[in-house]
C-alpha cells in the first residue's frame, strides 16, 4: 500500500509540459484558440461547476479528425435536475502557426440550452508573444447578434502552472469576465478552475475541468 501511494506521489511531481506555439490550451468560458487536437488525438475532460445555487456535472472531449480539422463538445447537466446545456464545435484552422503574425482558424458553434440549439460562426486571431498565449473572437449568430472574445495565458509561472482570463461583449455590451487558472500535471493530464462573473451582476459561477489525452499519434 505504502508503495502505490510512493509512486502515486512521483508520477504527480514528475515530469513538465512546456508552452509551444499554437498551444492546446482552451480557455473555460468558450474563446475558440487557434489550435487544440492533432490528427487522431482525443482529450477527454470531466467537468464539473457551480455557484448560482445548483452544482453541476458534465463531461467533454476534443478530437483531431485531421490537423487542420478539428472537433470538440461538452455535456453540462445540473445536480437537482433541470435540463441540461451543452455545445457541439468544429475548428479549420490553419496549417502553421506564425511567429511574425496572428494564426487565424474559422469555427462553428452550436450551444444548446433551454431545449434548443442556436447556431454561431466566427473567427480566432492567435499568437503567442513572449511566451504568453493570446486569442480574439469575432463570432455572429443567434438572430444576428455579434459576440466579441478577447483571452489571455501568462507565460508559466513554474513549470506547470499559468493564469488566464476571457473578457467577452456581446453586441457591444460586457458580458463577462472569467479569471481562470491551469495545472500541467505529469504526461497528458491538466487540471484548470475559473470564476465567471457576470457583467450584468448575475450569480459568479465556477468551473473546473479534468482532462487527460488519448490516443496520441506519435
Amino acid at each position: 500500500m505504502k508503495k502505490g501511494l510512493l509512486a502515486a506521489a512521483l508520477l504527480l511531481t514528475a515530469g513538465r509540459l512546456a508552452a509551444w506555439g499554437g498551444s492546446p490550451l482552451t480557455w473555460l468560458d468558450g474563446t475558440q484558440p487557434w489550435d487544440t487536437t492533432p490528427a487522431k488525438e482525443a482529450d477527454v475532460q470531466v467537468l464539473g461547476g457551480g455557484g448560482d445555487g445548483q452544482g453541476r456535472a458534465g463531461l467533454a472531449t476534443q478530437l483531431g479528425i485531421l490537423d487542420e480539422l478539428q472537433a470538440s463538445g461538452q455535456w453540462f447537466k445540473p445536480l437537482d435536475g433541470a435540463p441540461a446545456t451543452g455545445e457541439a464545435d468544429l475548428r479549420l484552422r490553419e496549417p502553421d502557426f506564425y511567429d511574425w503574425r496572428p494564426a487565424f482558424s474559422a469555427y462553428g458553434r452550436a450551444p444548446f440550452a433551454r431545449g434548443a440549439w442556436s447556431a454561431w460562426g466566427g473567427l480566432s486571431a492567435a499568437m503567442e508573444p513572449f511566451d504568453t498565449g493570446l486569442a480574439a473572437n469575432a463570432e455572429v449568430g443567434d438572430g444576428g447578434r455579434l459576440r466579441l472574445r478577447l483571452a489571455l495565458w501568462t507565460p508559466y509561472l513554474v513549470q506547470t502552472l499559468r493564469l488566464g482570463g476571457e473578457a467577452s461583449w456581446l453586441d457591444a455590451a460586457p458580458e463577462a469576465y472569467t479569471p481562470q487558472v491551469l495545472f500541467n500535471g505529469p504526461g497528458d493530464i491538466s487540471l484548470q478552475a475559473g470564476l465567471r462573473l457576470d457583467a450584468q451582476g448575475g450569480a459568479p459561477l465556477w468551473t473546473a475541468r479534468l482532462s487527460y489525452q488519448l490516443f496520441q499519434n506519435p
